[in-house]
């Protein structure tokens, strides 16, 4: 528990590191529940883990941008999500007594659920021009709309809103994976959804830069020869989000700002593993 928490706190820890915790933990009690009458205890303890470790699982892949590998693990932990579900539903699920006793949903229930939103909604922008390739534009806001987070309408608001040339997530190249499921890559996915001219410059500006650019910092570069404020935030390790102006920002624009710093927390999934800190007080 404490190390899920520390993921809202310590923004360089891996998902390897969880993966591995949870790895310990299933290895260390697979053979914990040998006594007949815990078997529905066991069950449950089972989709737990195996819900917990695929969606820990899904966001390591999703760091090294693999579409069907982070796709198989997403319907992996929906499908035990589902099932743990209908366990509750059975009376036979009632056996274990106090652990849902007045709560028709456990609360480690629910806050799976909310990591699996989470972890879609983040899957949703990462391949959104894979995914958009198979439904129609308005079908793919109406499905889109219905996610934890709408990240790519959110990209589109701000965009059109302030005015900005371009709201780009893009990994600097070091992402040493099969990347084939991005036509354009660096760029991971970009409103407008084109290649910026100044992408060679932005790579350029991120390699040079790339000591400074720490997590939860945001960075302004303001080219005298262009004109354009670059405004550059680290997602994770590799990722990067780049907002282009064609024209001077302030760095202490709050509305630049509270958007950069909201996209890259809710990408880091960050609001949902702090809240486990408020249940366990």
């Amino acid at each position: 528990m404490k190390k899920f928490i520390n993921l809202s706190i310590n923004k360089q820890l891996h998902f390897n590191d969880i993966d591995s915790s949870i790895e310990t933990v299933i290895n260390r009690n697979r053979d914990g529940f040998t006594d007949i009458s815990l078997t529905p205890a066991r069950a449950v303890f089972s989709l737990e883990c195996e819900i917990l470790q695929q969606l820990f699982k899904t966001l390591i892949d999703l760091q090294r941008l693999q579409f069907l590998p982070s796709l198989a693990l997403i319907h992996g932990a929906h499908t035990r999500l589902a099932a743990w579900e209908s366990k509750m539903q059975s009376r036979e699920s009632w056996k274990l007594g106090i652990v849902f006793k007045n709560s028709p949903l456990p609360a480690l229930f629910q806050w799976l659920q909310k990591l699996k939103g989470t972890v879609l909604s983040k899957f949703s922008l990462y391949f959104h021009d894979t995914l958009a390739q198979q439904t129609t534009p308005s079908d793919m806001r109406h499905l889109c709309a219905k996610l934890h987070y709408d990240h790519y309408q959110k990209m589109v608001t701000f965009q059109r809103k302030y005015d900005a040339s371009y709201v780009i997530i893009l990994s600097d190249n070091q992402v040493c994976y099969d990347t084939r499921d991005y036509d354009s890559f660096p760029i991971i996915v970009s409103y407008p959804p084109r290649s910026p001219n100044q992408l060679e410059i932005i790579l350029r500006m991120i390699s040079d830069i790339a000591q400074e650019l720490i997590v939860d910092k945001i960075i302004y570069k303001f080219s005298t020869q262009e004109q354009c404020t670059y405004v550059l935030s680290t997602i994770e390790q590799n990722i990067y989000l780049v907002i282009l102006f064609e024209n001077k920002k302030s760095e202490k624009d709050s509305f630049i700002n509270h958007f950069a710093m909201e996209l890259c927390q809710n990408l880091r999934c960050e609001k949902v593993f702090a809240s486990l800190k408020n249940q366990t007080k």
